[in-house]
């Protein structure tokens, strides 16, 4: 995640700003305030300086540009060192935006290859004492197709319903999870329609 600053001279972000790197439309992480602004880089396909630009800041809806420097390239995302193991993924404990990649040929969900990333996985605890109605929308430019589903803690059975298990995109699932119950987000690659990765942004409302 990367946060950019207002100068104190120029004018204030706003709710509907916008961000492109190289000509691609990045995703803006919950909503820009006056001088604050977080978006999300995807990997790219090689390392160099790119045009960064920012669209529609302010009343005016001025433009700026800028460059960033890509010094590498991967495929791994924030959380791949636990994100792939659901009973050691990370925890969701607050209503935002999270970001993952998934990657490989992923024959109908399935690794066909030691390298494919067809998997990942998110905890969210419901600590209270009744049930929590929690919201989850996934994104994604890519032509894949991305699956959003529901598994108990140590995933060995589906909960919750397949709402987000669908050919659509955005995918979008809300499940009532029980009162002091684990459940994991079980996200999917099931086809990766020809793309190198799917870059997914991944948006929790609901909880408490």
């Amino acid at each position: 995640m990367f946060t950019a600053t207002a100068a104190g001279a120029g004018p204030a972000y706003d709710a509907d700003m916008a961000v492109s790197l190289n000509g691609v439309d990045l995703y803006v992480a919950g909503t820009p305030s006056a001088s604050t602004f977080q978006f999300a880089i995807p990997p790219m396909a090689a390392t160099g300086a790119f045009p960064l630009i920012f669209s529609n800041i302010g009343a005016n809806q001025f433009a700026q540009r800028t460059t960033f420097t890509v010094n590498s390239i991967s495929l791994d995302d924030t959380y791949e060192a636990v994100n792939n193991d659901p009973t050691t993924s990370p925890l969701i404990a607050a209503n935002g935006d999270y970001f993952v990649v998934l990657h490989g040929d992923c024959d109908e969900g399935v690794a066909t290859g030691p390298s494919d990333d067809c998997d990942d996985f998110f905890t969210i605890t419901n600590a209270t004492g009744a049930p929590v109605s929690v919201r989850v929308r996934l994104d994604w430019h890519e032509a894949s197709d991305v699956d959003l589903l529901w598994c108990d803690a140590p995933c060995g059975a589906f909960v919750g319903n397949f709402a987000g298990a669908t050919g659509a995109n955005p995918e979008v699932s809300t499940v009532s999870i029980p009162a002091a119950t684990t459940w994991r987000l079980y996200l999917n690659l099931y086809d990766n329609g020809g793309d190198d990765f799917a870059f997914v942004k991944v948006n929790v409302t609901g909880l408490p």
